[in-house]
């Protein structure tokens, strides 16, 4: 009799417990991943369906294994050459990010919520507050560490919305040849360096082309130029 009713309740346990979150953890520093696995591992709650490093094939680890969250580093993100959050949002609009920030950079930022991410946190945070800000977006909320307030984040999206309004007004000045050759590499996500050796020229070079662009298009940081390029390019097709 014992045992029927222990079934029976197991089976009332199992119909009113919540699924586990799957999640991809995706950090290029091999130690931090290993250490954020033994904090996830803590949370019944969590499954962890992948731990890679950010030049990983994070799409195709994405597809593989349909995780519910992706937490990642947002820098390691941005300077990716081919950004693979930007596919994946395209490709699939309800992937949910949770950023993680070393430290919080303006053009590192804009980026992110440009993405429309769900949380960006601080690296420093508590093992508590990463946990929770996990179990907060996949009951479908957002949350964002306390410097950037909501406030802060409109101010830094502003600054995205101008340049863009820019664009849709066709105001942006002609481009020579190299400077639109440039622009489309900055397009493509391709660093100075990268840029330089396609071009068989310095690095130097490059980022002097850089400054005369952010000039001329009126822009304060790569990440915005990466918008204007984008939607420059789009105008042209």
């Amino acid at each position: 009799m014992g045992s029927y009713f222990k079934g029976f309740n197991n089976f009332e346990g199992l119909m009113g417990i919540k699924r586990k979150i799957k999640l991809l953890l995706a950090d290029s520093y091999y130690l931090f991943r290993k250490s954020l696995v033994k904090i996830l591992n803590d949370d019944d709650g969590i499954l962890i369906v992948g731990d890679i490093g950010v030049g990983d094939n994070i799409s195709s680890h994405y597809f593989n294994s349909n995780p519910d969250i992706i937490v990642t580093d947002v820098k390691q993100v941005f300077e990716e050459a081919k950004n693979p959050i930007t596919y994946l949002r395209d490709n699939n609009p309800d992937v949910k990010i949770l950023f993680l920030a070393e430290e919080f950079q303006d053009d590192q930022i804009s980026f992110a919520l440009n993405l429309g991410v769900e949380g960006i946190i601080s690296k420093d945070v508590t093992e508590g507050e990463f946990l929770y800000a996990i179990h907060e977006i996949f009951e479908g909320r957002k949350y964002f560490d306390n410097y950037l307030s909501a406030d802060r984040r409109n101010d830094l999206m502003m600054g995205l919305e101008n340049n863009q309004e820019c664009m849709d007004k066709d105001t942006i000045p002609l481009l020579n040849y190299r400077e639109e050759q440039i622009l489309k590499f900055i397009n493509f996500g391709l660093t100075s360096t990268q840029i330089a050796k396609k071009l068989k020229l310095s690095k130097r070079t490059i980022d002097n082309y850089r400054i005369r662009l952010k000039k001329k298009l009126k822009v304060n940081s790569r990440t915005e130029m990466m918008v204007l390029a984008h939607k420059y390019f789009s105008k042209s097709n």
